[in-house]
């Protein structure tokens, strides 16, 4: 670690921006949620959820109820689906005001739409992939994957605020605490002067899905063959409670 690593800065906020979808909240989002708290608890500051949407009410409320956490339901005219530029000029504007220390988003196609633009709007550090984190004399060190998953790298901050993508399933699905649900906050904002539209989002397949949340993978690679082996790594995977049939590029 680099001796120039600063502290975070005192009394500020860990703001990890949920996903969602129609079906509602994306499984990715109770992770942000508990790599927020993990976060906030070890730098000595205020973990915070936020959900944007057209009408976020009721998406805020399935996050403070599951999470315990407080959660900010920012309400942006027109947003019924996914609009990374969305994302990037509301909470540019958003965020400064709330002393927003760490922005927290999942390393998806969707995370990584917005994340490292507002980095570059804010003049924050940016770390992608996070796959965990240690403390080293109160300063953050996070560690992630590099070189196609054959190295890992430790990548400590040197500036804030601070932008990180959490690679979905490094942590564990988040436990709900005993307490009451997280408080929602309201907050109505305009609708930004946008330089393109999005048409048309096409939603998850059931292949996709099944992949995102297994457990375990059985890849078939250049040396399975053909398409006639293909059911001897599906006897395989079936072996294995939660499990996905996956193919290399």
């Amino acid at each position: 670690m680099s001796p120039e690593t600063v502290m975070p800065p005192l009394g500020g906020r860990v703001v990890a921006v949920l996903e969602h979808s129609s079906e509602g909240l994306a499984s990715v989002s109770l992770e942000l949620a508990a790599g927020a708290k993990r976060l906030a608890e070890g730098l000595g500051l205020e973990a915070r959820l936020a959900v944007l949407a057209d009408q976020p009410e009721e998406l805020a409320r399935q996050a403070a109820a599951a999470t315990g956490l407080p959660v900010m339901a920012l309400r942006v005219p027109g947003l019924t689906g996914f609009s990374g530029e969305v994302y990037r000029e509301v909470l540019a504007g958003l965020l400064p005001a709330w002393d927003a220390t760490v922005i927290l988003a999942g390393h998806t196609t969707s995370g990584l739409d917005w994340l490292p633009g507002l980095a570059g709007r804010l003049g924050a550090a940016c770390v992608s992939g996070v796959e965990g984190m240690r403390l080293v004399e109160g300063r953050p060190v996070f560690h992630r994957a590099t070189l196609h998953g054959k190295l890992v790298e430790e990548v400590a901050p040197l500036c804030w605020p601070l932008c990180l993508t959490l690679q979905p399933g490094a942590l564990a699905a988040w436990v709900r605490p005993a307490n009451a649900p997280g408080a929602v906050e309201l907050v109505e904002t305009a609708a930004p002067a946008l330089r393109a539209k999005v048409e048309d989002l096409p939603g998850e397949t059931g292949a996709d899905a099944a992949l995102g949340q297994a457990q375990v993978v059985v890849a078939a690679g250049l040396g399975v063959g053909g398409p006639e082996n293909l059911e001897l790594l599906r006897r395989l995977a079936a072996q294995f409670p939660n499990s996905a049939l996956a193919g290399s590029r």
